[in-house]
């Protein structure tokens, strides 16, 4: 029932945000502060209702394994120029400085690119959001014998070690003074594990509370 509404309610979010992106954007001349303030907090929240819809819908489909992959080589530079340039608006309103630390690694993965960006952009969301202004969030790259690890590294507010075994829960959200003012479903970490490991891959984290916390991504390897 819920994933029904949830596909119901799409179609309209996904309006209402194109109407508010239009708004922001798609006119001549510039709103007046008060009302961009007011055009950019909808906005925000118009695309966390889609992420939770969104967020609902997979997890129906990896519930009753209707969820279809389609792997292909991937290449490890483009993905992470990809996602760079995907979450630099996130960056820049969060005044977090997101950048690539490793050298160039010309090697390809063999993921489904779609699925990919999902679970790496949501690792990338929350190390932006959980950040404090000023911050660094850094991607580097490290080949291993049969995979492409890919990691995350943050200095956010790290994760309790209460939390450990419930991080990749469903609907756990990080215990955190932070928390109810980012919000979240929960869903996103759980999701992006199953992802990962049915697309033959890994995904770990080491964190330290108050300092930050680095999530590891091991993407296979392409033939």
């Amino acid at each position: 029932f819920i994933a029904m509404i949830s596909h119901e309610l799409r179609t309209p979010m996904t309006s209402v945000k194109g109407g508010l992106d239009l708004a922001l954007n798609g006119f001549p001349g510039e709103p007046s502060e008060p009302i961009r303030k007011l055009l950019n907090i909808a906005q925000r929240n118009s695309m966390r209702m889609l992420k939770l819809i969104d967020d609902v819908l997979d997890l129906q489909k990896l519930d009753l394994n209707t969820l279809r992959l389609h792997p292909v080589a991937l290449d490890m530079d483009e993905l992470l120029a990809n996602l760079l340039e995907e979450h630099a608006g996130q960056a820049d309103q969060a005044k977090v400085r997101l950048t690539v630390v490793s050298d160039k690694i010309g090697r390809q993965v063999h993921v489904d690119p779609n699925r990919v960006r999902q679970v790496v952009g949501n690792v990338i969301s929350n190390a932006i959001k959980f950040s404090p202004e000023g911050a660094h969030v850094d991607l580097s790259v490290q080949l291993k014998p049969e995979a492409l690890r890919l990691s995350v590294r943050d200095s956010g507010i790290g994760i309790p070690a209460k939390s450990e075994d419930r991080v990749f829960g469903r609907f756990h959200q990080i215990e955190s003074d932070l928390t109810p003012t980012h919000g979240g479903s929960g869903l996103g970490m759980h999701i992006a594990k199953v992802l990962i490991e049915r697309m033959g891959g890994a995904i770990s984290y080491e964190s330290v509370l108050g300092q930050g916390t680095v999530f590891h991504i091991d993407l296979p390897l392409a033939a």
